[in-house]
């Protein structure tokens, strides 16, 4: 045995380090056999700690020491990380969330040394946000002065309030922004307070059309924080571009008419349109249905890719999908739309309150959904009436992924009689080529 891992060890040795980094390369979501391959030699040590540690998510103090731990024995690592994640899971003394990073000075003093940051996260949880007030002025420093550095490309905050954005304002290395329930510090708020000026030396504004601007913009029930950044970032001292990013996704969750403000002010250059139905609608039944203002497509001139995640086997946001594309073609009807792709997801999937830790996807029977979506015949037969007008012809592909286990039918031919009784209702789009129904299973 011995020898024979001294020969494999040997063998490893004499390939090349192009050789070396591709087969590390292509284990790496794979954090298992990183560890072992990391083993081998120093030359393999170094590609497979790039990805060991190029994704950081710190939970706990206990979590945020270890890695200090580690960054200090190998201080190399710490350039490895490309993407930050700071969670705070909350607690259960009815005390609300008070997040574990917000007086740490050990978080504080990492993040001034770490300069390899492209991504950016602070998670609260879902139920139990955390206020802003609970960080120390030092980590909120640190922290904006993190997402400040040039090489930061992604911005997300979640579940947390009295946040003060405007610093954010400023940072024109961002790309892509995600806000999922973000309330704005009133002293901060374009809505109750004074924003102007803001409270932090302003970048130098940028002249280039592109420099500055925004590809991805994603948000959930915060529209006072993205109008209080839209606002902020027309004057003179905001360089981030927010009005115009190339691809923008909105949530049913918290839609309202600010909300549709807000959507109409960040579309003039939308290409890519992202839309989900929020799992906390069905969850919840007392929240309204999906808003039909979410589907005002004529708002998105340059539209060319629309998709949308249903997380419900009731045909209601379908219906209001087909209104919105109907509206469209009528506006359309004389120069053709750019939409080419449009792909509708359905989560048969059970919400998550339905489960408990010993659910097994083998006790729960999804077949009633999944003929409820296949057999509403006057839906897919009013899709294919809608999208074999002249305004959806440049439409290349209507893609309808249903996601599921097999197990959770009470017979897999189930899906065979669903799949076909849909492709007979849209045959013109079935022989187009266009029409593509698949099943996708959840790893």
């Amino acid at each position: 045995m011995v020898r024979t891992r001294s020969a494999a060890k040997r063998f490893a040795s004499k390939l090349s380090q192009e050789l070396v980094d591709h087969i590390v390369d292509l284990l790496e979501d794979d954090t298992k056999s990183l560890k072992k391959l990391g083993l081998v030699s120093r030359s393999w040590s170094y590609r497979t700690r790039k990805h060991l540690f190029s994704i950081v998510t710190l939970r706990s103090r206990e979590e945020c020491l270890q890695l200090q731990m580690f960054t200090e024995h190998k201080p190399v690592l710490a350039h490895y990380i490309t993407s930050l994640a700071l969670v705070s899971p909350g607690n259960d003394f009815g005390l609300g969330n008070i997040p574990w990073f917000g007086f740490c000075p050990i978080i504080i003093e990492m993040m001034s040394t770490m300069d390899s940051i492209e991504e950016v996260s602070i998670q609260g949880e879902e139920y139990r946000r955390f206020s802003w007030d609970y960080l120390s002025s030092a980590f909120q420093l640190a922290f904006y002065d993190l997402v400040a550095q040039p090489q930061v490309r992604c911005l997300e905050l979640k579940h947390q309030f009295e946040v003060n954005v405007l610093p954010f304002v400023q940072c024109h290395n961002l790309k892509s922004l995600l806000l999922t329930n973000v309330r704005v510090s009133p002293t901060y708020s374009m809505d109750t307070g004074a924003c102007f000026p803001l409270n932090a030396p302003s970048f130098p504004t940028n002249d280039s059309d592109e420099e500055g601007r925004l590809e991805y913009l994603s948000f959930t029930d915060c529209d006072e924080a993205i109008r209080t950044m839209l606002k902020c970032s027309r004057s003179a001292e905001g360089t981030l571009d927010l009005a115009r990013p190339m691809e923008l996704e909105v949530s049913t969750l918290g839609y309202d008419k600010y909300t549709t403000a807000v959507r109409n002010a960040c579309s003039s250059q939308v290409t890519t349109y992202n839309v989900t139905h929020s799992p906390e609608e069905i969850e919840f039944p007392f929240i309204k249905a999906f808003p039909s203002k979410i589907f005002d497509l004529s708002r998105l001139p340059l539209l060319q890719n629309l998709n949308v995640d249903i997380h419900s086997p009731k045909p209601t946001a379908l219906t209001a999908l087909l209104d919105g594309l109907e509206r469209l073609s009528v506006l359309r009807k004389d120069s053709p739309s750019d939409l080419d792709t449009v792909v509708l997801t359905f989560d048969l999937y059970p919400p998550s309150n339905d489960l408990d830790d010993n659910s097994d996807w083998d006790d729960i029977d999804i077949t009633d959904d999944l003929n409820r979506l296949a057999y509403c015949y006057s839906i897919w037969e009013r899709m294919e009436k809608i999208m074999m007008r002249g305004a959806f012809a440049n439409l290349e592909k209507l893609e309808l992924v249903f996601q599921f286990c097999f197990s959770m039918l009470d017979d897999p031919s189930t899906w065979d009689n669903a799949e076909a009784v849909m492709l007979r209702r849209m045959p013109r789009l079935n022989s187009k080529g266009v029409l593509k129904i698949r099943h996708e299973a959840d790893e």
